[in-house]
């Protein structure tokens, strides 16, 4: 997006203090431009035509107003934050000759009726403020004041009366509030010059207004940047600053010579102090900082991308990690950082154009067309879910800004800092409280994350989460990130479930029991590792009379497929963990004479459970897998399938989770006996009484 300027005009008669008013707001927002109109006019004078303000003085009343007009529409065309400019409504005519006598004090009541007063709002004002705020400062205060100005000579000014300035006053005010009425501008009487407290109220009450503005067209932008990356199974998203890197790049690139002389970093804390719950607002004015920061914007450009070449250097692990990612893996660099520092990083570190790693970055209004926050992660997160149905996306992040990105994920890792993470100290304690941590969470540190005391200290490592590492995550993705999961050789209670599914002396009702009851238990295991797209949180009445936080799983977004007829006993199972599910009984003659109302259900789900008591060599499964893979479907349609069962045949399930890539298998128990059942021992004639036909 091109991102929208807001301009704001302190408009008041001369001695209301608005250059006091300005100077006080330019030091509290530092990020915010703030101009005096003359200033603005010296620099079309000098730019354009070589003179200066005397030359101004000179020239006719219809070159002042073209000059005006320039001046004010230089403003939103170089600066795309917020814009704070300081100027005249008009100017007295007809003063007379007020000078004659040295010393003169201009008494309250005179009354000059020869004053008139000359506008010079320009058309250009009007299309170019947002905000109009008028310092409405009692006249006899403006009097005082420019009586004070003349004695002790800190200023010239023209001699007026109380009810001269007071005439002043109203009319422009007047002129203002119809100006602002005719274009829509919004306008507010101020009736003090306190800075402070005009600086206030330009956050509170105006900034407000166009912030959800900004946040929707960028996070619009956001999107269309996402479908723009490529097809990937899985998607890992990785945080740049003490993540991807040891070092904060922002605080780097403010050291290295800004104007405010090396002070930019505590600039940016201080944002951020004033905005704890890193809400949009804070990155938006930040993006404000960076555009103020250097007088050009190649010299911002230049001075980052050398930061990122010279004194960015990427964790080891990572550089070994990203160079060695299987071809369905696609990294995307997700930073709220500086992007042409990360540009730079990743382009002398990977080289150009590297075919597995991606950037999302925006934090600079001019040269970005979208803002990254820490929603704006979590945004990305979805979208990927959306647009690649049964891809599988892996977080990385050491601060608060990740938390929503790495709760969005299938799989979280917090990368451990060298401030141990504190400021996510509240959400990995409740992490662990709940059980998520368990589900889902990793922690992992890497050999420069602050040096020894990080790497060979264990108090730095967060209790009760689980310590991963990338080699061992390299090694997952290298093959078994599809891998099948069954669960009998490493679980008791699985393994009995597998025993009572294989006693001879169980048919009918009392073994279709047992099926339901595996259904039941692998449908949790499915929620162990999958869990955060199949459930939401939720308020429950708790039985001590007030309501708690838990979770409940999102039965909407499922369809459950019952093969014929032998899976349904299990599926049964399955739909009692997912009881608001869709459940259909599914066989050829539903493929092919139901294909359109199966499109249909498809397009309204996220996740499809495809159910079978058994699979041998898998060609049943392959036959059901492909039917559905031929329905039209819209891409961004599309679900992620799931496929559950009692016992899968070794060889089957290494050549069907090849064959299939983005399809789960879940078994109870997988068997290297090859033994194909019949009559007696075919498990469906077991489960309905069929074994003599």
């Amino acid at each position: 997006m091109k991102f929208d300027p807001v301009v704001v005009g302190i408009y008041g008669i001369s001695g209301s203090g608005k250059s006091r008013a300005l100077s006080m707001i330019g030091q509290a927002r530092p990020e915010w431009r703030c101009f005096e109109g003359r200033e603005l006019i010296e620099e079309v004078l000098r730019d354009q035509l070589g003179q200066t303000l005397d030359d101004f003085r000179g020239k006719t009343e219809a070159d002042k107003q073209s000059i005006r007009e320039e001046a004010i529409l230089s403003v939103k065309q170089k600066y795309k934050g917020i814009s704070v400019v300081a100027g005249h409504a008009s100017f007295p005519v007809n003063v007379g000759n007020r000078d004659k006598a040295p010393g003169y004090v201009a008494q309250a009541e005179d009354q000059d009726p020869q004053l008139q007063f000359e506008d010079v709002v320009t058309k250009a004002d009007e299309s170019t403020f947002d905000f109009i705020m008028y310092l409405d400062k009692p006249a006899e205060k403006i009097w005082a004041q420019h009586n004070k100005d003349r004695e002790d000579g800190t200023r010239s000014r023209e001699l007026f009366s109380v009810q001269e300035i007071d005439r002043w006053i109203e009319h422009e005010k007047s002129l203002l509030a119809r100006i602002c009425a005719e274009n829509s501008i919004s306008f507010v009487l101020v009736s003090d010059d306190d800075g402070n407290q005009l600086e206030r109220y330009i956050a509170e009450n105006i900034v407000s207004i166009k912030e959800s503005e900004v946040m929707q067209e960028s996070e619009s932008d956001l999107r269309g940047a996402i479908l723009t990356l490529p097809e990937a199974d899985v998607f890992l998203l990785i945080d740049g600053d003490r993540t991807l890197c040891p070092m904060d790049t922002g605080t780097i690139f403010f050291q290295q010579g800004s104007k405010s002389g090396g002070g930019g970093g505590d600039l940016l804390k201080s944002i951020f102090q004033r905005y704890p719950n890193y809400e949009f607002r804070a990155f938006w004015e930040v993006a404000m900082l960076y555009e103020t920061v250097l007088p050009s914007y190649s010299e911002y450009e230049t001075r980052a991308k050398l930061i990122g070449k010279a004194e960015v250097e990427i964790f080891k692990e990572w550089k070994s990690f990203l160079s060695s990612l299987p071809l369905n893996v696609h990294a995307i660099v997700v930073t709220s950082g500086i992007r042409e520092v990360f540009q730079a990083a990743l382009s002398s570190t990977f080289g150009e154009n590297h075919p597995h790693i991606s950037l999302i970055a925006g934090n600079h209004l001019a040269l970005h067309p979208y803002l990254v926050d820490s929603s704006a992660k979590a945004i990305v997160v979805r979208e990927l879910k959306r647009l690649h149905k049964g891809c599988t996306i892996i977080a990385f992040g050491d601060s608060a800004v990740d938390i929503p990105m790495l709760m969005e994920a299938d799989r979280g890792y917090v990368v451990i800092d060298d401030r141990r993470n504190r400021s996510m100290t509240d959400f990995l304690s409740n992490m662990v409280k709940s059980g998520i941590a368990d589900r889902k969470l990793f922690q992992i540190k890497f050999s420069s994350s602050g040096g020894d005391s990080v790497d060979h200290n264990d108090s730095f490592w967060h209790t009760g989460i689980k310590v991963g590492s990338l080699d061992n995550l390299l090694a997952e993705l290298g093959g078994s990130i599809h891998k099948v999961f069954d669960y009998a050789s490493s679980q008791t209670s699985a393994a009995l479930l597998a025993t009572q599914s294989r006693r001879a002396d169980l048919a009918g009702p009392a073994l279709q029991s047992v099926h339901e009851k595996i259904g039941a238990f692998v449908a949790e295991r499915l929620l162990d590792e999958f869990g955060a797209s199949l459930v939401q949180e939720q308020d429950f009445p708790h039985v001590q009379g007030n309501r708690f936080s838990g979770f409940a799983s999102c039965n909407s977004e499922i369809l459950i497929l019952a093969l014929m007829r032998g899976g349904e006993p299990m599926a049964r199972g399955v739909y009692s963990q997912f009881p608001a599910a869709r459940f259909f009984h599914y066989d050829d003659d539903m493929a092919e004479k139901g294909k359109n109302a199966l499109s249909k259900q498809l397009s309204c789900v996220s996740n499809v459970i495809i159910v079978d008591s058994v699979i041998n060599e898998g060609n049943s499964i392959r036959r059901v897998l492909g039917q559905l893979e031929s329905l039209v479907i819209p891409p961004s349609a599309k679900p992620r399938y799931f496929v559950l069962t009692a016992v899968m045949q070794a060889c089957a399930a290494a050549k069907l989770s090849v064959e299939f890539p983005r399809v789960r298998f879940f078994a109870l128990r997988l068997s290297e006996n090859k033994f194909k059942g019949q009559g007696g021992t075919d498990t469906g004639n077991r489960l309905f009484g069929t074994s003599n036909f």
